[in-house]
């Protein structure tokens, strides 16, 4: 049975920051796809950035991945 594998875009963020740079959700969703990717998971200011859904599955269609989970949480400054 074959099955799909998907990543998790934390790893985004955290590269970017380490090089003071920032990442949005098309480059993300774009490059995971082109490595191989069947769905992502989207983190931190990338959900922040998403238009509306029918907007961005549209854009992940055309790139050929799908969101799959979108998380977030609390820093212990909004705790």
């Amino acid at each position: 049975m074959p099955f799909r594998i998907g990543s998790q875009a934390y790893q985004w963020i955290a590269y970017a920051s380490r090089f003071d740079m920032q990442v949005n959700w098309k480059l993300v969703c774009y490059e995971a796809a082109q490595a191989g990717y069947a769905g992502i998971e989207l983190t931190g200011y990338l959900v922040d950035q998403l238009p509306d859904p029918d907007e961005a599955m549209k854009y992940c269609e055309s790139v050929g991945i799908r969101v799959v989970a979108l998380s977030g949480g609390l820093s212990s400054e909004e705790d």
